[in-house]
């Protein structure tokens, strides 16, 4: 990335589409960062019987002296308001537009972890490692493993984390995972419907060896009924402060697969209907990246 363009660069430029620049020259000038001198034109810093050959050999260009004083101070906290200006004119449904070209062109099914098929948004990859980062969790349950990719991510996180845990994956097909999953001393496998009473006790245990708080996915049946059984089972083991994230709660038309039945975005609705205090939604989380696939599905057990 360049950090700095020259101000007399842009100038010229600016001379074919004046508007197009005009925010940088701002941001240069508040920079201070000035055009370079004619290397033949007197220095203020130079002696007053400098020869032109001296003063283009031995004197220090202001513009270069004051790129090296810059960059003595703290970069950013010192640095103008270069950085961060929110860009003008964004299409109010640039998110939404993404949201389906990203699914409906399933490169999701091509989205990889490690060499490992993850099925994911990259997008909610990157919140869930910010979130893991927050609560440093002791236990990660996964429902849903297919090849085991977002598998391997969570253990790689919980591993550089550096804290005693374990991610207990659940699915009712195992062949189809990686060997890695099964190699990797983070994970333990479970063969079971995720729905199962025998997950529920699995979990029990699991806590009791790992206290901590708790991570949990929901990423197998879309089913509304069988979601809304996985979240029933959840309440009986989550605590205060454990956080849940309910995936692909963008089908059935929210905004992908229109049509398709009622899946976790309407298992939500008919959980938060029995128990409307159970979790907080964590909005501000699923919004950041512009759109997830878990739609309406971040919560933080209260």
């Amino acid at each position: 990335m360049t950090a700095f363009t020259s101000p007399a660069f842009i100038s010229r430029r600016g001379a074919a589409s004046s508007t197009g620049f005009e925010d940088e020259l701002s941001c240069s000038a508040k920079c201070g960062l000035d055009a370079d001198p004619d290397p033949h034109a007197a220095s203020a810093d130079a002696p007053a019987s400098a020869t032109s050959e001296d003063r283009t050999v031995n004197i220090e260009p202001p513009r270069r002296k004051k790129l090296r004083e810059r960059f003595r101070e703290p970069p950013f906290p010192s640095t103008p308001a270069c950085y961060g200006r929110k860009m003008a004119d964004i299409p109010p449904g640039a998110p939404r537009d993404y949201h389906l070209w990203y699914y409906n062109s399933e490169v999701w099914k091509r989205t990889m972890w490690a060499g490992v098929n993850a099925l994911k948004s990259p997008l909610d990859m990157w919140n869930y490692q910010e979130i893991l980062y927050e609560i440093r969790p002791a236990l990660v349950v996964e429902f849903g493993t297919w090849s085991g990719g977002a598998t391997l991510f969570f253990a790689t996180i919980l591993r550089d984390l550096g804290v005693l845990g374990r991610v207990l994956t659940v699915d009712v097909e195992p062949s189809r995972i990686h060997p890695r999953v099964h190699e990797d001393p983070l994970i333990e496998v479970m063969t079971a419907s995720s729905a199962a009473p025998a997950v529920s006790a699995r979990i029990e245990t699991l806590r009791q060896e790992f206290p901590g708080v708790l991570f949990a996915i929901l990423d197998s049946d879309h089913h509304r009924d069988h979601v809304l059984a996985e979240l029933e089972l959840l309440r009986g083991v989550t605590r205060a402060g454990d956080y849940v994230v309910v995936e692909d709660g963008n089908i059935n038309g929210h905004p992908v697969l229109p049509g398709w039945g009622a899946g976790p975005f309407e298992a939500l609705d008919d959980y938060f209907a029995r128990h409307p205090d159970d979790y907080q939604r964590d909005e501000a989380r699923e919004a950041k990246f512009g759109f997830s696939f878990a739609t309406r599905g971040f919560l933080i057990r209260r």
